[in-house]
């Protein structure tokens, strides 16, 4: 009676953590002749070479014990096994602008839902990464830089979300507007003389509020007073606003003598 020893089956890894979506190679270092493979998993997985096809994307139906047996002579070994535990993906996050019709120097605040993730990593406009432990991110002072395409992306037990859906960010720029007058600076502002007050440039779509000292306004982008008294002394203010409701406030002091 010739006795055949009974072969031994190891596997390349006992076990192994891998997220949703992910990616798993089992296999065996046993080789040789004569030898032959039976692995078999969770799902209805079966495969009979000693390197699987690469299980991917990897869903949570995967988790579990993955056996092999090998065979040589017609001798069976006992099962080793690998097992994989696939952790969740969390979902696609959702993207919202508390504003969505800033100016620069406000403040931007982007959140994502659901909460709850670990960590959020927003990316920029300009592909630039900002990363934070809340589902929000607040932005001070904001320019014309961050306007553009924003997306983000949780995280939760080291598992990423797939990118959330990219959200169009406006910054409106600021206008700056320039105002004059008639008078040199260096020269007197008679009484009874004429005032012309002047604002530049010319800004499409934009509108102009002058205030001035005794209650005076104008919605004139140009002023012309004629004549002027003691009691146009005092501080003009023209507030430029444009379409978007982006502000410049210039002014210019006055003395009539």
């Amino acid at each position: 009676v010739q006795v055949t020893p009974r072969p031994q089956a190891f596997v390349d890894f006992a076990n192994t953590t891998v997220c949703e979506g992910g990616a798993v190679s089992l296999g065996s270092p046993v080789a040789g002749p004569g030898i032959s493979y039976q692995w078999t998993g969770p799902d209805g997985f079966s495969s009979a070479l000693q390197y699987p096809p690469v299980i991917s994307p990897i869903g949570l139906e995967d988790s579990g014990p993955y056996q092999l047996t090998v065979t040589r002579n017609g001798c069976a070994s006992n099962p080793a096994a690998s097992i994989i535990n696939v952790l969740p993906k969390p979902n696609r996050p959702s993207l919202a602008v508390e504003d969505n019709q800033l100016c620069e120097g406000e403040t931007l605040v982007l959140r994502a839902e659901p909460a709850g993730a670990a960590s959020y990593t927003w990316t920029a406009p300009d592909l630039s990464t900002i990363t934070t432990p809340v589902n929000s991110l607040t932005i001070t002072d904001a320019y014309n830089g961050f306007s553009g395409v924003w997306t983000v992306q949780s995280t939760q037990f080291g598992c990423d979300s797939d990118m959330s859906f990219g959200l169009n960010v406006a910054i409106n720029t600021q206008p700056v507007a320039m105002v004059s007058t008639n008078i040199a600076p260096q020269d007197p502002l008679c009484e009874r003389s004429s005032l012309q007050l002047y604002s530049a440039p010319n800004l499409p779509g934009a509108s102009y509020m002058w205030t001035g000292p005794n209650g005076y306004t104008s919605v004139a982008q140009n002023q012309v007073l004629n004549p002027v008294g003691p009691g146009r002394t005092g501080t003009d203010t023209l507030r430029v606003t444009t379409a978007p409701a982006c502000t410049h406030t210039p002014r210019v002091d006055l003395q009539v003598v």
